[in-house]
């Protein structure tokens, strides 16, 4: 039985309502979390995601492959075939957690360096917390796929909240690993909502059939390791270059830079489904729908973005005061935000239109000139602040390269999108190095406060000039 796609509102709608309640999760969480715990501490409870976010690739690309054709063959072919590559995925996924257990175990066992207590107890912990993490996800997408908002998002939802109230018990009673001890009780008790949420029969099977899409889930491993590459490079930079406390810092940024990330996802989760079904039938089309879902980001983006810094501002300068040391990198930090959430579009774009290869060759180069300028930074010993400067740089570049070889350089909506990116360029950076106030008054119309509310004015001039798009867009 094949299904009829519905429009984009329905995921506008339903990514919204998970955008909003994520992000008042994720600001709930940073209120508590970086004032329980001193910069040293909220830079070790971070740091344990470096250990597990190479995990995504135990199961060699499968849940990456799942997302891409799921869309597909619930739209455009049988229920048997989908049931077969569903049960094929669930297997792969199943097995890699056998990679799981040894990689988390073996290196809580030999870790010898600094913290080790702390990071013998957690990964130990965060085993069962990564096995469950995945099959929750691997439900989870198949319910987006299939354009089963309400339940995904619900799940999501779910998952955000009980998440935010264990961890943030746990680290008001037991300090960084109580944190991991929360995620735990979290990740048990939000798999069993998703169990009875998201309906899904599968069966665990092991035969030459289950390993029969490995090239094109090595593909998409691939994709991940690129991604991964070059989202964690600067982390682990910043922690060689100068402690966890300089971590800490920079998470607490990256807090509000995913503000940015989080609106991406909204047009992503909406329109993937979509993009991934007409993919197969028209790749024009598919450019297109790639084109007018980045232009909507860069325009809800440069709305945002003006609230989004005053907000880091005061919050920083009123509440976070253990944080004002790094005050003048949080605004420059939202280009990793804007670039990191267009890349998350481009990438979907390689994804449908096959073009994996070039993705990862482009991603590489990029990561490489990434990795050798942050290296000479370290090297040089330069500043924690312009450290963070050549991170926004290259971060733009990779932006770049990835759009000019995707994009249609001879179409107008590429131009425009390009326009956009420049003026959210312009937005941050002339308020960082022209406008923006040495001390911060959250009631005084300083220059900082009315360059903010000029470029909101802008922002809605331009939006409202290019609205025709997203009411196509929505269509």
């Amino acid at each position: 039985m094949q299904h009829k796609l519905q429009s984009l509102k329905s995921g506008i709608k339903w990514g919204s309502f998970y955008a909003i309640s994520l992000i008042l999760s994720k600001i709930i969480r940073g209120l508590i979390i970086p004032k329980i715990l001193d910069p040293s501490s909220y830079g070790l409870f971070s740091s344990i995601s470096l250990f597990t976010r190479y995990l995504q690739f135990a199961d060699l690309g499968a849940n990456a492959y799942f997302i891409k054709e799921i869309p597909h063959l619930h739209f455009n072919k049988s229920a048997s075939e989908k049931q077969a590559f569903v049960d094929q995925t669930y297997s792969l996924i199943a097995l890699s957690f056998v990679l799981i257990a040894l990689y988390l175990g073996g290196t809580a066992y030999f870790y010898k360096g600094s913290h080790a207590e702390f990071y013998g107890t957690a990964l130990v912990i965060l085993i069962p917390i990564t096995i469950l993490a995945k099959l929750k996800d691997f439900y989870i997408s198949y319910a987006i796929g299939i354009q089963n908002y309400r339940k995904s998002v619900f799940a999501s939802v779910v998952n955000n909240y009980v998440g935010l109230v264990l961890v943030c018990a746990g680290v008001f009673l037991y300090g960084a690993l109580g944190g991991v001890l929360g995620m735990l009780i979290a990740e048990i008790l939000v798999f069993v909502y998703v169990l009875r949420s998201v309906r899904l029969n599968v069966t665990f099977f092991v035969s030459k059939s289950t390993f029969r899409t490995w090239k094109q889930n090595i593909k998409q491993l691939m994709v991940s390791m690129s991604d991964l590459f070059n989202s964690t490079i600067d982390q682990i930079v910043i922690l060689m270059a100068f402690d966890v406390a300089a971590l800490g810092f920079y998470a607490f940024g990256l807090t509000f830079s995913w503000l940015l990330e989080s609106i991406s996802e909204i047009y992503n989760t909406a329109s993937y489904p979509k993009l991934m079904a007409i993919t197969k039938t028209s790749r024009t089309e598919a450019a297109d729908l790639i084109d007018r879902t980045l232009r909507c980001y860069l325009l809800t983006s440069l709305l945002v973005v003006p609230a989004a810094i005053y907000m880091i501002e005061i919050l920083v300068t009123f509440y976070f005061t253990q944080y004002l040391n790094g005050l003048t990198v949080y605004s420059v930090m939202m280009f990793l935000g804007l670039s990191r959430g267009a890349m998350a579009i481009l990438r979907r774009g390689y994804i449908a239109l096959d073009k994996e290869k070039n993705y990862v060759i482009i991603s590489l180069w990029a990561g490489v000139i990434y990795a050798v300028c942050m290296t000479i930074s370290w090297w040089m010993q330069l500043s924690f602040t312009k450290l963070i400067e050549v991170i926004v740089a290259a971060n733009l570049f990779s932006l770049l390269a990835l759009y000019f070889v995707l994009g249609k350089m001879r179409d107008n909506a590429f131009w425009i999108n390009i326009l956009l990116l420049i003026v959210f360029v312009a937005f941050v950076a002339s308020y960082q190095n022209l406008f923006r106030s040495e001390i911060f008054s959250a009631f005084v119309l300083d220059s900082g406060s009315f360059a903010l509310l000029l470029m909101t004015g802008i922002s809605a001039v331009i939006v409202y000039a290019d609205r025709a798009v997203i009411r196509a867009y929505l269509q």
